[in-house]
């Protein structure tokens, strides 16, 4: 009984033995494993909060954006019931005379649509003796000063219109000249 006592108590001391080492190889595997691992983990933390403060500016940015864009819709619908209700016609052009807006006055005075008069469709309700003058004022308007001149227009119906004109210069935020009214 005491040799497979001492037998057994051998085997135990081997198998402990081997498991300890075991033990320590897989701490020492867990180690370099983990230590890499951690670093990943902790440079991923530090990516998360720089993209969560960013996503916090993006949305300051996108709330502004769209502060911006209901007031520019408020005064775009203020400006166009305001010269819908002029009771003379009106236009807004962009430096080199092409058309942006027209309100249904300058609509009913030309005969045109506000589509036809869109870029530089409105010059088709000019009287063709005119249009070389008109042209000229055109090129005036470049140098950002108000002008006011007489020409005729030419309706659909052949009936001809005598317009006075006066256009003023309409400046950008940075003060740049920009388009006329």
């Amino acid at each position: 009984i005491c040799g497979g006592l001492a037998l057994l108590t051998l085997v135990i001391a081997v198998v402990f033995w081997f498991d300890r080492r075991r033990l320590i190889e897989a701490n020492a595997h867990w180690q370099q494993v983990h230590e890499p691992l951690a670093q990943v983990h902790a440079q991923l933390q530090s990516r998360v909060v720089e993209l969560q403060q960013y996503n916090q500016q993006l949305v300051k940015t996108a709330e502004s954006q769209q502060r911006v864009i209901n007031a520019l819709r408020i005064s775009e619908q203020r400006f166009r019931i305001l010269s819908q209700q002029l009771p003379v016609g009106m236009f807004l052009t962009s430096l080199h005379g092409e058309f942006h807006y027209v309100n249904d006055q300058w609509c009913q005075l030309t005969g045109l649509t506000a589509e036809q008069a869109m870029g530089d469709g409105w010059t088709q309700a000019l009287h063709p003796e005119d249009r070389e003058r008109v042209s000229a004022v055109v090129q005036i308007q470049k140098a950002g000063q108000p002008f006011a001149h007489e020409y005729r227009i030419v309706q659909p119906d052949g009936t001809v219109r005598w317009i006075w004109d006066r256009g003023f210069p309409v400046h950008d935020e940075s003060g740049c000249l920009s388009s006329y009214v």
